[in-house]
């Protein structure tokens, strides 16, 4: 009997001794905090465990926490990793239905709010720093600004066609299976569904196509393309129209700006080939070149065997060519002085065909013209010789003229 009551004061005053190193307070002034204080009454250099009995920090949880919020003061630490929280002001952190919120601890206030990963310092002015690698694992998402998405890396969920780069508010928006696509601007690539190898640069380029191996650099480049494949169009509305043609290159403001079906054009220049609208739905073959400021601006085939096949070179070169085939103009203003000739040509700045299967070198400002070297006619129609005098003279011969003889 002793020995039990003997036994019962030693844990009475352990009890006492504890309480008095370590104690729980409570303020009748706040009924609804718990603290707890050293034998001094002091809260500062008080360390806290729950699960573990040493704790290194003021509070310490080995284990999980289940909390409608926590309000954390300076720094808080999970495992090994550490979050800073920087405010002048208590910060806040809350979880609902696996949302994450950092803010100060008034309602609707999160302007000074700081949250680095990976740092504890993070950059002034910056709300997150990261100091690391930042992954997206779901192909399907990508990175937001302002609820819009501006940043995404994905194809089909559950295919190999995630090799795309879509960059900008809506660019790739419709891509589902399409491959090895990059579009950089707001709604670049925007309804492609399934075209792949494509490259879209600007606003709105190459909006809407489904064709494949294209490339658009502008201003709603391509813009109206379809399925039209293998196209490249550089400049603001380039190829602005084009549907179904392919093999097409438009280097230039509004080069090619009207083209629907047709293909293997070369336009280079402001508006080279630029009224060229033949084939809304009717796939054709035209061959033409232009490479200048308006060259062969008004080229516009009216059926499939008509404005095909020129070449211009040179500012405003065959300008007023329409409907004709197989012409070629070389110089500045060189041109024919009707919409539909055939075969004509001309060379030299200001140059004016006047005929079908008319060759016109210069214009009426030529005075003199030099053949340096040895001309031999064709047997079939020679029309034209040199003459070996003082100076070499070309001399052009009429269909009843003999041929001069130019041996010796």
């Amino acid at each position: 009997m002793k020995k039990q009551v003997f036994s019962f004061v030693i844990a009475i005053m352990l009890l006492l001794i504890a309480s008095v190193a370590f104690s729980q307070s409570w303020d009748k002034t706040k009924p609804d905090k718990l603290y707890a204080v050293d034998k001094h009454g002091n809260i500062s250099t008080v360390k806290v465990g729950i699960g573990t009995d040493n704790p290194q920090f003021p509070f310490e949880v080995k284990g999980k926490i289940v909390a409608d919020s926590l309000r954390i003061f300076g720094i808080a630490r999970f495992g090994l990793n550490t979050v800073a929280i920087n405010s002048p002001l208590p910060n806040a952190i809350s979880s609902t239905d696996g949302l994450i919120y950092l803010g100060r601890d008034l309602p609707g206030i999160f302007s000074n709010v700081q949250v680095g990963i990976g740092t504890t310092t993070p950059l002034a002015g910056m709300m997150l720093d990261v100091n690391g690698n930042i992954n997206i694992s779901n192909a399907t998402n990508g990175y937001f600004i302002n609820d819009n998405e501006v940043l995404k890396y994905h194809g089909a969920s559950g295919t190999a066609n995630t090799s795309n780069i879509f960059v900008g508010i809506g660019a790739g928006n419709s891509n589902t299976a399409g491959a090895a696509n990059t579009a950089n601007g707001y709604q670049a690539l925007y309804k492609n569904i399934t075209g792949g190898n494509n490259t879209a640069n600007g606003y709105q380029a190459l909006y809407n196509t489904t064709g494949y191996s294209n490339t658009a650099n502008g201003y709603q480049a391509l813009y109206k393309n379809i399925t039209g494949v293998a196209n490249t169009a550089n400049g603001m509305q380039a190829l602005f129209n084009n549907t179904t043609g392919n093999y097409n290159i438009a280097n230039g403001v509004r080069a090619l700006f009207y083209n629907f079906a047709a293909s293997n054009n070369t336009a280079m220049g402001y508006q080279a080939l630029m009224q060229q609208g033949y084939g809304s739905s009717l796939v054709m073959t035209s061959d033409n070149v232009a490479i200048g400021v308006n060259a062969l601006y008004n080229n516009n085939p009216t059926a499939i065997t008509n404005g095909i096949r020129n070449t211009a070179v040179g500012n405003n070169s065959l300008f007023n060519n329409i409907t004709g085939n197989n012409n070629t103009a070389l110089g500045f203003n060189a041109d024919v002085n009707s919409s539909s000739y055939n075969n004509a040509t001309a060379i030299g700045a200001n140059a004016m065909a006047t005929a079908s299967s008319q060759v016109r070198l210069g214009d009426n400002n030529v005075t003199t013209l030099y053949c340096m070297g040895a001309l031999y006619p064709s047997p079939e129609a020679p029309n034209m010789y040199v003459i070996v005098l003082p100076v070499r003279l070309c001399v052009a011969l009429l269909p009843f003229m003999a041929p001069p003889d130019l041996q010796g």
